[in-house]
């Protein structure tokens, strides 16, 4: 699985800096949740699709 590291340098209050913080820990965490979901739906169905078509 591909990896992204991004490195940045906030220059704001620390209250924002917080907030800014708290804001990619949530995105990253629906994100890894995504992915958690569709690879546990790929393991037990063979597909992934919110439709349940099967492909045939």
């Amino acid at each position: 699985m591909p990896l992204i590291t991004l490195k940045v340098q906030i220059h704001t209050d620390s209250r924002t800096e917080a907030i800014l913080k708290d804001a990619m820990l949530c995105a990253t965490k629906v994100y890894n949740g995504l992915l958690w979901h569709l690879r546990k739906e790929y393991e037990e169905t063979g597909y992934v699709c919110s439709c349940g078509w099967k492909g045939q």
